[in-house]
Parts: C-alpha cells; sequence; structure tokens
C-alpha cells in the first residue's frame, strides 16, 4: 500500500482522523457522498443523520442521495438502504421545516 495511500499521522505518530477529510484528492460533496455509501452498507443510521445534514450542506441533492440509497439496497440488502432512507427522509424534512 506505500505510494497508493499515505495514512495521515499526527506528530505522535497516531492516525490523524481530522486531516482526512482535509485531504485534496476529493472534493467535499464526493467525501460526503461516500460516507453516507459507507454509513448506510455499514448499517449505521445513527450517524447518518449528521452526515446527511453535512452532505446537503456540501452540494450533494436529496434526488442524488436517493439513488445512492437505492443502488445499494441490491448490494448491501434491503434493511440497511430502507433505514437510511427513514433518516435521509427525516432529515430532509426537517430541513423544509
Amino acid at each position: 500500500m506505500a505510494g497508493f495511500y499515505a495514512f495521515p499521522k499526527s506528530p505522535e505518530g497516531s492516525l490523524e482522523r481530522r486531516s482526512n477529510r482535509r485531504r485534496p484528492g476529493l472534493s467535499k460533496r464526493d467525501r460526503s457522498l461516500i460516507t453516507l455509501a459507507a454509513l448506510t452498507a455499514l448499517y449505521r443510521p445513527d450517524q447518518l443523520k449528521g452526515h446527511t445534514e453535512r452532505a446537503l450542506a456540501n452540494g450533494v441533492t436529496k434526488e442524488e442521495i436517493g439513488e445512492l440509497i437505492t443502488h445499494l439496497a441490491f448490494y448491501a440488502g434491503w434493511p440497511s438502504a430502507m433505514s437510511a432512507a427513514k433518516v435521509v427522509k427525516q432529515v430532509v424534512e426537517e430541513k423544509k421545516a
């Protein structure tokens, strides 16, 4: 993996999570889509709310999130996708209010 991916490290040598969000290789929008996909596939509905809000703020549309969930239903399973859809629907409805 050397040369393919440089794991961000702090001066103490531990992995630095925050710097991962600042890496220039992906836009914030793309990073948000990837994060939503991972959280959906791994069945992490508790973490989806905040990341969905951030994705919308980063320019991801609700239609794109819907397509992402539909696509993942075939790979991650129906229960994961439907749980994600429920969270996203709640976030979108709260944003309208």
